[in-house]
């Protein structure tokens, strides 16, 4: 039967959505993959942007099939009909699709959030929020536009997500702080802070993330009574460093219910004292993947090994062997790291701060970003310690594409390289200033 060239190019269009789906499916999952490397998905963004650019070419008529699937398809859809209403600058059709949005469709709502924030226009930004009239907003939208305005650090946004704050319920309350964190000064901090003792533990997390963002030390000392109980608070010491977390995370490690969150949080605070003391945790099995992450992150000895890890499912092949993948990975075997660092360890001193190896500095901080090995909590973990401790204040972001994040690990590059006279190797900084 023959078919009409409009009915061709509406099943091209799909095909289209339906393999941006696919790679948006696949990217979020490899992304969360500790075993696959940040940068090896670079090839799903190409072709993703493929796709969409295919989609874009093909104007109204690919148009009229993503407003279809945003109605009807699957997460993955809706985020790339999303990206091509954005790019054909189809205002109307995305903010249909906002006003539908519930807080309780949450992976359609994170679906729209991500489509978003990789194309949505600024000058959107008040039609999204309802600036002029938001007497009908839902949740669902405040929450929305406090996800895309932080993400896209749009300062212009600051005052509406101020005012917002007191009135919006629990559930919307963290994205407005995390939002305030990225967007606003430390003048308007004040408001930030009366959250921190909140009753709601994600409310306490977002408010203390959010003054650490901008570089307030009030969140801090406020986060120490939580770590090894909360495992925001083990995040907030990663970042922030100092010796009230440390001792924190030091005391935290050593307790029966260790969390995996504070013995990496304890690497990345680049104490050399603490090289021992985590030692002693691999030899106990203590969350030796988080244990010798955090060893890595100070020593960077780079030992690896190559294990068969089988399928969690637990099936077995026709052969009785079970199925799985053979992966390199971080070394766990106790033995391997006391032979390294009873070679290595002359080399330490337990009075200086270690990246890597390395006397801790922004350059060994941005290296740690910029490692091919570097797992997602650990470059999001360095990306702000570079904002927080030595005030370089970056759009970056790890859920950016590939190119995008190496342009900015570049531009990052040349700002450690014109200031590295500012820092002392092994010294400690809170907002580019020393701290005792």
């Amino acid at each position: 039967m023959a078919t009409s060239p409009k009915t061709f190019l509406i099943e091209l269009y799909r095909e289209y959505l339906e393999d941006a789906s696919f790679l948006y499916d696949q990217r979020r999952a490899l992304g969360a993959d500790p075993q696959v490397s940040w940068r090896e998905l670079a090839p799903f963004d190409e072709r993703l942007e493929a796709c969409l650019d295919g989609l874009v070419l093909g104007g109204e008529l690919a148009a009229e099939v993503c407003k279809k699937r945003v109605q009807d398809g699957d997460c993955g859809e809706v985020y790339a009909a999303v990206r091509v209403f954005c790019r054909l600058g189809l205002k109307a059709a995305l903010l249909n699709t906002v006003q539908k949005l519930t807080l309780d469709e949450a992976k359609r709502w994170g679906a729209v959030a991500d489509g978003l924030k990789q194309d949505c226009s600024e000058t959107w930004l008040g039609d999204l929020a309802g600036m002029a009239a938001n007497e009908g907003m839902t949740e669902a939208q405040l929450a929305l536009v406090a996800r895309v305005a932080g993400y896209r650090r749009w300062r212009r946004a600051t005052p509406f997500l101020a005012s917002a704050l007191d009135k919006a319920s629990p559930a919307v309350v963290p994205e407005l702080l995390f939002a305030l964190g990225r967007t606003s000064s430390l003048e308007t901090s004040i408001a930030l802070t009366a959250k921190l003792n909140d009753a709601d533990e994600k409310i306490r997390a977002s408010a203390a993330g959010a003054l650490l963002a901008l570089r307030d030390r009030r969140g801090i000392d406020s986060s120490a009574r939580f770590v090894g109980t909360e495992p925001w608070a083990s995040a907030i010491g990663a970042v922030a460093g100092g010796k009230v977390m440390l001792t924190a995370l030091k005391t935290a490690v050593q307790a029966p219910n260790a969390a995996p969150e504070a013995i990496l949080a304890l690497g990345m605070c680049a104490d050399g004292a603490s090289v021992p003391l985590l030692m002693s945790l691999l030899n106990k099995g203590v969350h030796p993947a988080a244990t010798a992450g955090a060893l890595e992150v100070v020593l960077g000895a780079g030992l690896r090994e190559t294990v068969f890890v089988p399928d969690p499912d637990g099936d077995l092949r026709p052969d009785g062997k079970p199925y799985g993948t053979t992966v390199t990975r971080l070394a766990l075997a106790p033995k391997r790291w006391e032979q390294w660092w009873n070679e290595f360890r002359p080399k330490f001193d337990p009075n200086l701060c270690y990246r890597l190896g390395q006397p801790y500095s922004p350059q060994a901080v941005l290296a740690t970003l910029d490692a091919a090995w570097s797992p997602a909590k650990i470059r999001e973990w360095a990306a702000d310690e570079l904002r927080v401790r030595f005030g370089y204040d970056w759009n970056f972001d790890i859920e950016m594409p590939v190119g995008e994040q190496l342009a900015s690990i570049a531009a990052a590059r040349s700002w450690v390289l014109a200031n590295a006279p500012r820092f002392m190797p092994s010294r400690s900084y809170f907002g580019g200033e020393p701290v005792p």
